[in-house]
């Protein structure tokens, strides 16, 4: 008789702080998952991650959690139950997505992952990926990895309304697909399968891959240089890193060694990527994928973890997902600051006000100001440093005003992440009026 898990699930919430050797203060954990798998992790907006997953044997379980605050809250899709579990997700912008998973079942997403519905099985095929390629073109792949080994690619052009079966044969089942435009893309699977497609996922011709293992996720940080995870667990684990610098057209071995698997791969930008796999592994590049070193996200790990999933948004954003409810979310946030209205405006001085909120990172925080936006003079503010999280109000008292002059401000701030400007804000020497706000927003250097 088939028992039915309750959906009810209560998560635990432990955030990791810094003092541990090793071990970064910005990764959190979060088991939203708990007695589930996370198959599938993304990022289609700032602070908002949609993750899935669920139970693959016996019952069939699928669950679906987003969370529009980082991780601090979870929230789970209210379709979630007894049907298959989901094995990735793609967005097609902030709101619009799609999930895949096993019976070929497809569903969709217009909340940014807070629901999933509009179930479609277009072929009975197990989909191990989603990619979305722009241009309202979303693909899947994947197969039958039992009996007699089926490789399938399904193709949609009109952002996952209809879709069409464009790969349907025998051999090793794929594991992921990757296009760099809308037109060139590559599968890669089992037994060192590497296909690729020069006409839009219509018709797909074999690569030679460099040795067989099973290669499980690949990705492309420019349209010449390109990576594949995977490895085998046949005899002693390895883990593979393949690499190209052609655009595909050949791959060559970067690392085949004792090790976890490797299940997943992402790059935050062209030089900082993260891989990950089992026994808790996980990888980080900082020159471009050439070299990988191993981090550790947790103290607590005991090597016996296994991480299916990771995404990486940018340097300061990725989330990891894996076996057991694993869910870890890298969280590195920028200062948030304003500049506010000048007051107490006198034929002599003036208050220079803001705030600050470092999140943190411990910052050093001036007023610039002069008579044009070029400023020329800085006011150390009141307090000049701040490490905390939370908003703080900031303020210094300018004097030795020249009169009936304009005068600009802003906000200057510091940081190991680099230098943060306040928007623009003037005033007249003597107006009593607060000033109107200039909506010219200030950038980031780096």
């Amino acid at each position: 008789m088939k028992t039915k898990l309750s959906l009810s699930v209560i998560f635990t919430l432990v955030f990791i702080i810094n003092g541990q050797s090793g071990f970064c203060q910005f990764w959190h954990s979060y088991n939203p998952f708990i007695w589930f798998d996370v198959n599938s992790v993304d990022i289609p907006a700032p602070g908002v991650i949609a993750a899935g997953g669920g139970h693959e044997t016996i019952d069939s379980i699928q669950i679906m959690f987003q969370s529009v605050d980082y991780g601090a809250t979870w929230n789970e899709n209210t379709h979630d139950g007894l049907i298959p579990w989901n094995k990735s997700i793609a967005f097609s912008d902030a709101l619009n997505g799609y999930g895949v998973g096993d019976n070929g079942r497809i569903i969709k997403t217009t909340d940014a992952g807070l629901n999933w519905g509009w179930p479609v099985s277009p072929i009975d095929r197990t989909l191990n990926k989603i990619f979305y390629a722009g241009a309202g073109r979303y693909y899947a792949a994947g197969g039958n990895k039992a009996n007699d080994s089926t490789q399938t690619i399904l193709k949609s052009s009109d952002f996952g309304n209809t879709w069409s079966v464009k790969l349907d044969a025998s051999g090793p089942w794929l594991k992921s697909i990757y296009f760099i435009d809308t037109l060139k893309g590559f599968a890669v699977g089992n037994s060192g399968v590497i296909i690729s497609s020069m006409d839009g996922g219509n018709s797909w011709t074999s690569v030679t891959a460099p040795l067989q293992m099973d290669f499980n996720a690949l990705t492309f940080i420019n349209s010449d240089t390109g990576y594949i995870v995977g490895g085998t667990s046949s005899g002693q684990c390895h883990r593979t890193i393949l690499r190209t610098v052609n655009g595909g057209s050949a791959w060559s071995v970067l690392a085949d060694t004792i090790g976890g698997i490797l299940k997943d791969i992402s790059f935050a930008d062209a030089r900082v990527g993260y891989a990950v796999g089992d026994n808790a592994t996980v990888m980080k590049t900082t020159d471009g994928g050439l070299n990988w070193s191993h981090i550790v996200i947790d103290t607590n790990l005991t090597g016996n973890e296994s991480f299916n999933a990771v995404k990486f948004a940018n340097q300061n954003m990725g989330v990891i997902g894996g076996k057991g409810g694993l869910l870890y979310v890298y969280y590195d946030p920028y200062p948030i600051i304003s500049t506010l209205p000048a007051t107490e405006i006198s034929p002599i001085s003036a208050n220079l006000n803001g705030t600050i909120n470092s999140n943190g990172d411990t910052t050093a925080l001036s007023f610039e100001y002069g008579t044009t936006t070029a400023y020329g003079n800085e006011l150390n503010a009141v307090p000049d440093t701040f490490s905390g999280v939370g908003s703080i109000n900031l303020n210094a008292v300018l004097s030795g005003l020249t009169p009936n002059t304009t005068y600009h401000f802003r906000i200057h701030a510091t940081n190991s992440k680099g230098t943060y400007y306040g928007m623009i804000c003037p005033f007249i020497r003597g107006c009593r009026k607060y000033p109107i706000l200039i909506l010219r927003i200030g950038h980031l250097i780096h």
